[in-house]
C-alpha cells in the first residue's frame, strides 16, 4: 500500500479505531514496540537493552552456531542494521551499532582464520565509510573518535582490511 492510500484509509477511521490498530501493531511486531520504546521513552536502560539485542543479532549473523552452521551472513547483518535504523533515529545509537558490526566482523575473522574473501571485508569497509560520513555530517567525530580508533586497532589485518579502515579514518577525521 502506498503512503497516500494509507493516509486516506487512516483519515476515515475514528480515534478509537486508530488506537486499536496501533495497539494491535504494538502487540504483534517487536519492531513497533521498539520504535515506541525509543521514540516515547527517555529511559536509557530500555534503549541500551534494545541496542544490545541488535548487537546480539549481528553476532548471531556473523558467527556460526555450535555445530558450525550458518554465520558470515552479510545479508542478515544488513537486515539488522536497516531494521534498527527504522526503529531508532538516534544518531549515537545508530553509530554505536554500526561500529559494533565492523568490529564484530574483525573479531569473527580473527576467531575463524579470516579467509572469508574480499567481499566480506569490502562490505564492512563500506559500512565503516558510511558510518564515518554520518559521524562527520552530524558533527560526531570527536564523540566517537575513541570508539572508531578502537575498531581500527582491533581490525583484521588480512585483505588489507585494517589499512583500508585507517585510510577511511584519515579521509574523514577533523584535522
Amino acid at each position: 500500500m502506498k503512503p497516500e492510500e494509507l493516509q486516506k484509509l487512516l483519515n476515515n477511521k475514528s480515534k478509537e479505531e486508530l488506537v486499536s490498530e496501533i495497539l494491535q501493531l504494538h502487540e504483534k511486531f517487536i519492531d513497533v514496540r521498539q520504535y515506541f520504546d525509543f521514540s516515547r521513552t527517555k529511559r536509557k536502560k530500555i534503549h541500551s537493552d534494545i541496542v544490545e539485542n541488535y548487537k546480539l543479532q549481528i553476532n548471531d549473523a556473523l558467527w556460526p552456531d555450535h555445530s558450525f552452521e550458518g554465520g558470515l551472513d552479510i545479508e542478515k547483518v544488513e537486515e539488522v542494521l536497516v531494521t534498527f535504523k527504522q526503529v531508532c533515529d538516534h544518531p549515537g545509537y545508530q553509530i554505536e551499532l554500526l561500529l559494533h558490526a565492523v568490529e564484530s566482523a574483525s573479531q569473527c575473522a580473527y576467531d575463524f582464520g579470516g579467509d572469508f574473501g574480499e567481499d566480506y571485508y569490502e562490505y564492512f569497509e563500506e559500512v565503516f565509510d558510511e558510518t564515518l560520513s554520518y559521524m562527520r555530517r552530524g558533527e560526531l567525530m570527536k564523540a566517537f573518535k575513541e570508539n572508531s580508533q578502537k575498531v581500527i586497532k582491533n581490525a583484521f589485518e588480512g585483505y588489507g582490511h585494517r589499512d583500508t579502515l585507517e585510510e577511511l579514518w584519515e579521509k574523514y577525521k577533523i584535522h
